[in-house]
């Protein structure tokens, strides 16, 4: 049967869809029936073999830093920061330190604390100062004040004013295992008055005790 067109209308010939580059034949295919015996390469994922690798690298190095940092057990050590109590200052309230008080020196002390072992080392932190490290010995090490550390500045010329933040870091085998709390400090500078108003005071005071008294 004819097919029924509209007068004047071109005739219909419908082309066949084309396709771009080459077609595999079935029996190329590895994912269809027919495919040649014999192993297969691997299909390419670029994405998956990405997250892989990069996955396994970041597991390496993981391990790696674990085995650096505690060589000797393979563990990591056991914090103990809660258990560190503040340091405190030897005579001195730590609310109100006076410039002078700084320049001429203060002894810190660091309390003692169940959970420190002979060979552990501590280092005092007082603002931004960082003081040399000290190793905790048998003979001490259960004392109610396992360590002094003198603060001073003597030799310098400015002395920090305000809030300072004063703890102590505890290192072991190479590891820091915890940080004390801190002590906060208040430094204040004392109002020193000079030659002048010191002379101007005296003759106020010489004047009224000179003045008669009243009737």
């Amino acid at each position: 049967m004819d097919d029924q067109k509209p007068p004047g209308s071109p005739p219909f010939n419908p082309k066949k869809p084309t396709t771009k580059g080459h077609r595999p034949a079935r029996r190329d295919s590895p994912t269809k029936p027919g495919a040649p015996l014999g192993a297969h390469p691997p299909a390419e994922h670029s994405d998956n073999t990405s997250k892989t690798s990069s996955t396994e690298e970041m597991a390496f190095t993981y391990a790696h830093v674990l085995r650096a940092e505690d060589h000797s057990s393979g563990e990591l050590a056991v914090l103990i920061s809660t258990h560190l109590e503040p340091p405190s200052l030897e005579g001195i309230n730590p609310k109100s330190v006076s410039e002078a008080q700084m320049k001429a020196g203060i002894n810190v002390l660091i309390p003692g604390s169940a959970y420190l072992k002979p060979g552990d080392e501590l280092r005092l932190l007082w603002g931004s100062r960082t003081y040399p490290i000290r190793t905790l010995d048998e003979e001490h090490i259960n004392d109610p004040i396992i360590a002094k550390e003198w603060v001073s500045y003597r030799t310098e010329g400015v002395v920090p004013q305000g809030k300072v933040e004063v703890c102590y870091d505890i290192n072991r085998d190479g590891q820091r295992i915890g940080t004390s709390a801190i002590l906060h400090l208040n430094v204040h500078s004392c109002y020193r008055s000079s030659e002048k108003q010191r002379n101007r005071g005296r003759a106020i005071r010489r004047k009224q005790q000179r003045r008669p008294p009243p009737h």
